[in-house]
This record gives C-alpha cells, sequence and structure tokens, in this order.
C-alpha cells in the first residue's frame, strides 16, 4: 500500500498516518504547528509528538539546519512518527526518541513545544493510550513547566496549546516562577462563542512586551475564516 493511502491526514508537502497511535491528526496540532514561532531556532523539542505532526510542519517551516527532536513515551507513538519522518521530504532532520518526558536528559533546546494532556485525571477512556496522551495525571501543566525550565537555553521558549480554562491555570503558575508571556492567541470555533475555546501560549524566561491575536476557525459553517487560512493555507490541500 503507498503511504498516501494509509490511514490519516494528507497535507499539501506530506501524508500524516496515525493508524498506530492513540491521538489522530487534529485541530489543536495543526494550530500550534503552523503558530510556533520559528526564528533561527538551532534545535527544537517536540514533547507528546504523537503522530509527529507538528514536527512535520516545522521541518516544512524551517531552514534545512534547523533540527527537530520528537519526543514520545508511547511507543507505538514513535513508530508512527518514524514512518511518517521516512515518508516525509525530511528523514534526516527529525530524529524520534522514546522516553519519559520528566526523565529526559539531553543538551538544551531553543524551543519546546507541545500540545499536551488536558483532561482531568480519572476520565473514562476507552483506549489506555489515548488516557496516557490525554489525561494529565501522565504529564502535569505544572511539571511541564518544570522541565522545560531545565532543557531550554537561556533565551529558549515554549509553545503550547491548550483549552481556555487549563491554559489561564497554566499561565497563572508560569508568572510565579519567572515566565513571561511572549505571545497569546485566543482561539474561537466561530465568532458568536462568548469565550476562547483554545489558547496558543508562548513562553520564555525573559522579559518581552506580551503580543496578544485573536482568531476564529470558521466565519460560517464549514467556511474557514480568512485568518485561518492565512495561518494554515500551506499545509491544507484545499486552501
Amino acid at each position: 500500500m503507498e503511504w498516501q493511502n494509509q490511514p490519516g491526514f494528507t497535507l499539501k508537502q506530506f501524508h500524516v498516518a496515525h493508524h498506530l497511535c492513540a491521538m489522530k491528526v487534529g485541530t489543536d496540532g495543526m494550530l500550534l504547528g503552523a503558530w510556533a514561532q520559528i526564528n533561527k531556532e538551532q534545535h527544537i523539542l517536540d514533547v507528546g509528538c504523537g503522530s509527529g505532526l507538528i514536527s512535520l510542519m516545522l521541518a516544512q517551516r524551517s531552514a534545512p539546519e534547523i533540527k527537530i527532536t520528537a519526543l514520545d513515551i508511547d511507543p507505538d507513538a514513535c513508530e508512527q512518527t518514524r514512518l511518517n519522518v521516512m515518508h516525509s521530504p525530511w528523514p534526516n532532520r527529525i530524529g524520534v526518541v522514546e522516553a519519559d518526558f520528566l526523565n529526559f536528559v539531553a543538551p538544551p533546546f531553543t524551543h519546546i513545544v507541545c500540545n499536551p494532556p488536558y483532561f482531568a485525571h480519572g476520565q473514562s477512556f476507552n483506549d489506555h493510550r489515548r488516557a496516557i496522551a490525554r489525561q494529565t495525571g501522565a504529564l502535569l501543566h505544572s511539571q511541564l513547566l518544570d522541565k522545560a525550565a531545565i532543557l531550554l537555553k537561556e533565551r529558549g521558549r515554549v509553545s503550547l496549546v491548550l483549552p481556555f480554562a487549563q491554559a489561564q491555570a497554566l499561565i497563572d503558575y508560569a508568572v510565579h516562577r519567572d515566565w513571561f508571556v511572549h505571545r497569546l492567541c485566543e482561539v474561537k470555533s466561530k465568532p458568536t462563542q462568548a469565550e476562547p475555546v483554545r489558547l496558543l501560549v508562548e513562553l520564555a524566561r525573559f522579559f518581552k512586551e506580551t503580543e496578544h491575536q485573536q482568531l476564529v476557525i470558521e466565519d460560517a459553517p464549514g467556511r474557514y475564516s480568512s485568518g485561518y487560512r492565512q495561518l494554515c493555507q500551506d499545509f491544507y490541500l484545499n486552501m
């Protein structure tokens, strides 16, 4: 079977098969992979890489010399990412590591990206792997930031996507531990929503005025907004 025919999601420059891993390609990953700011990063760490979607999006967006490490605790997710990377245009730029992030030891990174778990611990899931991938009991957001502080270079950054309430709690924790919010994007599914459904957050350990953004995914049922199209037009086939 050709790789493009594997169950998954086909983008303009690569195909993401996701039949082996618990978490499938979704809007959260697309948002973060397109939004995370890439300057002159030398080495990016993708925590909880799942299918490898975000790593592949960052590889497409960045210069050839940029290296990316895709990390996951789930062996099936790591195998899925390895296969997706192998069949992508960037097989030599993304390294896959199977490890627990909290025990992970590596040279410092310039940027850490993560689509972290956010459902409350104890919520019922039929798939144990999906529970690990999506429950905060497996990786507390406070632990994520504390470990990131160890693994980042002095002026390194963390980019995350989270539901609104969890993101607010994470930001409250971060600012009391000398993190600064560099960029913040409020995401609504439709313009009539009173409150954002997601926040995209960029944090660092040095001061910078916060850049505030807003994004609506659909401005009408079944029609992507111009802002979302501009953000993701290099990836979606139908944009």
